[in-house]
Formats: structure tokens, sequence, C-alpha cells
């Protein structure tokens, strides 16, 4: 992908001055902080030009284990009853523990089986050493570097509930971290009577809860949202609408 982007910039010197996003989903969020890192430090190197203008982490897989530990809980305060919430919590334990023995591969199996989806595609079975890795590190590089980051999550996602997002998100190194966490939600709102989201900004971090979106949360949020860009931030967290 840098090789791609090396590319594209040097062959077309009209976009390097134009703000450049990288937009991600799902599992597609461990590539982007990557990415997103990796052409941070090309770009201060200067072997690439290019406006960057940040990384959007939607629905991401960044620290799967978070997600799967609050799989349980979740699922117990809408549909499980006890007996079932005792069974998913003893899948999610079982990958907790095959994670905490580096067995990289063999926690995507009990993930799997945790969610009882049939997964046989090629390129999922040659990345199941890298599917349960946590990327969180690399986020915490792209919020020290300066980069701005975005997280937004759908409140009816299940794979990556916005339960598992938040814990992930405690767990960053980030000097400005307490800051970010003080912050109440300011609601977003389509209209004056309907709220579709909720949100806080401080500093190059963002975190958007989308309301009546899933996992793929473009098809699924109430409808089209007008984002408040960093620009009209104050400090304390506080975005006019």
């Amino acid at each position: 992908m840098l090789v791609l982007l090396g590319v594209f910039f040097k062959s077309k010197p009209e976009f390097q001055k134009t703000p450049f996003y990288i937009f991600s989903e799902s599992y597609g969020g461990k590539m982007a902080a990557a990415i997103a890192l990796a052409l941070h430090d090309a770009i201060t190197t200067g072997s690439i030009r290019c406006t960057f203008g940040g990384v959007a982490l939607g629905d991401s897989w960044i620290s799967p284990i978070d997600s799967v530990l609050s799989w349980g809980p979740y699922l117990y305060s809408i549909l499980l009853d006890g007996n079932g919430l005792k069974e998913v919590q003893v899948a999610a334990t079982a990958v907790q523990d095959a994670l905490a023995t580096g067995q990289f591969k063999l926690a995507t199996e009990l993930w799997s089986m945790t969610e009882e989806v049939s997964q046989a595609a090629l390129v999922f079975e040659n990345m199941a050493g890298d599917f349960m890795k946590p990327v969180v590190d690399m986020v915490d590089a792209l919020l020290s570097a300066g980069v701005n980051v975005t997280v937004y999550n759908g409140q009816l996602d299940l794979i990556v509930d916005t339960v598992g997002q938040e814990t992930w998100v405690k767990q960053l190194k980030w000097k400005k971290l307490d800051r970010f966490r003080s912050l109440r939600w300011n609601p977003l709102r389509l209209d004056v009577e309907e709220t579709a989201a909720f949100y806080k900004v401080w500093d190059n971090f963002s975190f958007f809860w989308i309301l009546k979106a899933g996992h793929m949360v473009s098809a699924g949020a109430a409808g089209p949202l007008v984002l408040p860009s960093y620009s009209v931030c104050d400090q304390q967290g506080a975005c006019p609408l």
C-alpha cells in the first residue's frame, strides 16, 4: 500500500496538497492503523509528499479480545439468559487463555467457535495468525505523532461493540487520555428532535457513537451526518453543530 501511495502522489503531484484521509471498517481498521503510521513516517522522512489529514477507524478490530470479552455482557443485556451468558463467557475465556500463551492461531479458531460462524475463505485462513493480535500501540503512536484519529462505532454492532472499543481506548498511553476521558458525551443531531450520535473530541482524537447502526455504520445509520471538523472544535471538546 505504501508503494502504491508513493507512486500515486509522485505521478499525480496535483493531489499532494489535497487533504488525504484513510477510512476503514472492521478488520480493515487494523490495516488502516498500520498504513497510517507507515505513511506518517514516509512523510516525515520526505519519501512521500502528501497532506495527511488523518485516519478513521470504523467499528475496527483494534483490540479483538476486548470485543470478545464484552460479547457476553452485551448480549445478556438484550438477548441472553443466565445460562447463555455462562456459555459465551466460557468460550470467550478460552480465547483469552490462548492469547495469554501466545497461541494466536488457536485463539482465532476459538474465536470462530465462539461466534459460531463458518470462516473458510483462503485469505482469512492465511491471516489467522494476525487476526487476534491487538494494534492499540499503533493507535497510540499515531496520536503521539499528532495524526488526527477518529473512532466511530455503531450502537447495535455486536462483533465490535462500543463497550469493547471503549475498553481498548482506556488502555491508550496517550498523554492527553485523561482529559479525553473526563469529557461528557455530546449529542449530534439530524434535526432538533432526533439525536443520531454522541461524540467526544479532544485535540487530535475523537470518538463517535452512531445510533441505530450496526457493524456497517454507513448502511445502518439514522441518516446523513455532518461531522464536526477538528478545526472548529475547541480544546474543551465542544464542537459547534
